[in-house]
């Protein structure tokens, strides 16, 4: 049970990690255009997502290992 734990604290911390990333990439003023912005957004909110679900399915075997 510890490892899940370990492994969750890692995932919130990943997903965090993500989100300031993509929040900080908005504030920028980096040379894109228009199309490689929207682009870029969407590969970070796919891969928040991802771990977002990935924390879920580790709170699904905390739960059924009680």
């Amino acid at each position: 049970m510890n490892d899940l734990n370990d492994f969750k604290t890692a995932l919130n911390s990943l997903w965090t990690d993500v989100v300031s990333t993509r929040k900080t990439f908005n504030d920028s003023y980096l040379p894109l255009s228009a199309v490689d912005r929207v682009e870029f957004n969407g590969d970070f909110r796919k891969l928040a997502e991802n771990i977002e679900a990935m924390i879920l399915k580790v709170e699904e075997l905390q739960k059924g290992a009680k």
